[in-house]
């Protein structure tokens, strides 16, 4: 996730990379665009996005931008909904508005076949239909 959320250019000056491949090249320098993993600041810069683009985009989604706020930990979600047709909303507008701000769907799991079938084959965690068995493990923030 961190990789997606791109350094405005006045501010990449200050993510600088010294680079000397051999003691016979001349040092080179680099400026990251993006926001860099293992810095102490990337969780917070990736969790910060995410609610600005849930503020930004409030006007547009009904459901979506509360999902984003109160049920990610940066780029996992666990949200639920009492209804079908209501995850299925939910669900279409977290894609559209993650989508907007350039945080591609990833790795979707859900406990109905309905809410899996509504995403590509490529971004999903599990497959149709859903048979959950001892051999089938399925992880949502490092747990089982």
């Amino acid at each position: 996730m961190y990789r997606q959320v791109k350094i405005h250019p006045a501010d990449r000056r200050l993510q600088r990379i010294l680079w000397k491949g051999s003691v016979e090249e001349p040092l080179r320098t680099y400026e990251l665009a993006t926001v860099t993993y293992g810095t102490a600041s990337a969780p917070y810069l990736a969790t910060r996005c995410l609610q600005h683009l849930a503020e930004d985009e409030s006007d547009d989604f009904s459901l979506a931008p509360e999902a984003l706020t109160n049920n990610f930990y940066v780029d996992d979600a666990l949200c639920g909904a009492k209804t079908i047709e209501d995850a299925l909303t939910l669900q279409q507008e977290l894609i559209a508005l993650l989508g907007r701000g350039g945080f591609p769907l990833r790795k979707f799991c859900a406990n109905h076949p309905s809410l899996l079938e509504a995403v590509p084959l490529d971004c999903r965690e599990m497959t149709v239909p859903v048979e959950l068995d001892h051999n089938e493990d399925v992880k949502t923030l490092g747990l089982l």
